[in-house]
């Protein structure tokens, strides 16, 4: 099957998919148990989205990288909301700095230290981890950004 390429403009990133459309990801819906498949949503870009949700409305879904390799781990409705909310709290601190990449670096650092994980990234946080990271950014991310 040919790899299909577009750019998604949303986040001026060419995607360049080298795994079918279609493609199962490795692990079940987080809402409802049925397989999440590689989706191309319009010119937002790709990802896995519930199998069921154009049926049912299901919201199950999983990130990937421009390649169509997931990215990160499915999450149920609470976590993505968890996680919703700790990127709008956190994305302003370097979202609009001319050195994005090295300041989000510090910042994802600053969380790594203070939570004490070997590594920090959102899409790898648990429930409790997130509450915790939102926690963090209400109170402490201020003070050191």
């Amino acid at each position: 099957m040919p790899s299909v390429a577009f750019y998604r403009e949303n986040m001026k990133q060419k995607i360049n998919l080298i795994i079918p459309l279609g493609t199962p990801h490795p692990n079940p819906c987080p809402d409802c148990g049925k397989r999440l498949l590689l989706t191309k949503f319009g010119d937002k870009g790709c990802g896995y989205a519930c199998e069921d949700r154009n049926r049912t409305g299901c919201r199950g879904n999983a990130g990937c990288h421009p390649n169509g390799k997931p990215l990160g781990k499915p999450i149920d409705q609470e976590d993505r909301h968890l996680r919703v909310i700790l990127h709008s709290l956190i994305d302003p601190y370097w979202l609009n700095t001319r050195a994005q990449v090295p300041k989000r670096n510090a910042i994802y650092e600053f969380f790594r230290k203070k939570m004490k994980l070997s590594v920090f990234h959102v899409s790898i946080l648990t429930k409790d981890q997130l509450k915790w990271a939102i926690k963090i950014a209400q109170t402490d991310l201020r003070k050191e950004f």
